[in-house]
C-alpha cells in the first residue's frame, strides 16, 4: 500500500513526521528526530553517546552517523546524569583506543566518557569511515582509528598524511554537512527529542520511571556545540569555518 500509495498507504508514505501532523492528535505518537524515524534505542532507558547522537546528527534520529567505540549494552546506572555515561568495556579496550593523548584526557575522566565531547570525535570519525569505506561497527571502532587511516591513505596514494589531517577531513565533512541543512532551513528547535521522551517514563525494565529532563538535555547540547565552536543555536561561528578553511 506505501509502495503504491493506495488507500492510507498515500499518507503513510510521507513519513512518520508528516503523517502526524495530517492526523489529528498523532504527532504526539511520532517518534522522529528531525522527521527522520529514530532507531530502537530509548535514550530514557539508555542515555549514552550513541543515543545523544540523535539530537547531533545531520540526518535526524539516524544511528550510523555517531557510532561510537565506547558503545556497550549496559542500561543506566546514575539515571540522573547526562553528561556522562560509563565506559565499561575494561581496560584492555582503552588502551587499543586509537585516540591522541590529549583528547583522550579530554573526553575520559575515570570511568566516565564525556557524552558531548566523545560526540564530536565519534561524528568526525565517522564522517571519515564513511568517506573511506570501512565498517563502522564498534569492534572496529575500538581497534581502527586515524592513525591508521593515515598510513593507509598514505600508503595508497603517496601523499604523506597524518592523523591530525584525517580528523581535520572528517571535522570539515561535518561542517559541510551541517552548513548544508541550514541553508535548507535546519531551525535549533528541531534537536529534540519526541515530547514524550520527556513526559512519559518508562513502565518497565531496569530504567522503569524514567524520563528526560529538557534542561539537562539542552545543557549537553550546549556543552556539544561548545565542543564544535558553533554558536548556541548549533551554527558552525565564523572563527570555526576560517579555522577550517571553509570561510
Amino acid at each position: 500500500m506505501i509502495a503504491n500509495r493506495e488507500g492510507i498507504g498515500d499518507l503513510l508514505a510521507e513519513g512518520t513526521m508528516r503523517a502526524g501532523e495530517k492526523i489529528s492528535g498523532a504527532s504526539y505518537y511520532a517518534m522522529h528526530v528531525k522527521g527522520l524515524e529514530i532507531p530502537m534505542a530509548d535514550p530514557r532507558g539508555r542515555w549514552s553517546t550513541w543515543t545523544f547522537g540523535n539530537l547531533t546528527n545531520i540526518r535526524g534520529g539516524d544511528h550510523l552517523r555517531n557510532r561510537n567505540p565506547v558503545e556497550n549494552l549496559r542500561f543506566n546506572s546514575e539515571p540522573n546524569q547526562y553528561k556522562y555515561e560509563k565506559f565499561g568495556l575494561g581496560e584492555d579496550v582503552f588502551n587499543k583506543l586509537d585516540i591522541p593523548r590529549n583528547l583522550k584526557n579530554e573526553i575520559f575522566e575515570g570511568d566516565n566518557v564525556n557524552i558531548p565531547k566523545m560526540s564530536k570525535w565519534a561524528e568526525d570519525l565517522i564522517s571519515v569511515f564513511n568517506s573511506v569505506g570501512i565498517c563502522i561497527r564498534p569492534p572496529v571502532l575500538q581497534t581502527i582509528g586515524p592513525k591508521y587511516i593515515a598510513q593507509l591513505f598514505s600508503a595508497l596514494t603517496g601523499i604523506d598524511t597524518s592523523e591530525t589531517e584525517v580528523m581535520l577531513a572528517g571535522e570539515r565533512t561535518w561542517n559541510m554537512q551541517k552548513l548544508f541543512n541550514l541553508r535548507c532551513g535546519e531551525k535549533p528547535q528541531q534537536s529534540v527529542y519526541p515530547a514524550r521522551f520527556y513526559h512519559e517514563p518508562l513502565p518497565g525494565g531496569p530504567s522503569a520511571g524514567r524520563k528526560l529532563d529538557y534542561d539537562k538535555v539542552q545543557e549537553v547540547l550546549q556543552e556539544y556545540y561548545q565542543a564544535r565552536g558553533w554558536t548556541k543555536d548549533g551554527v558552525p561561528a565564523a572563527e570555526k569555518l576560517k579555522e577550517l578553511n571553509l570561510g
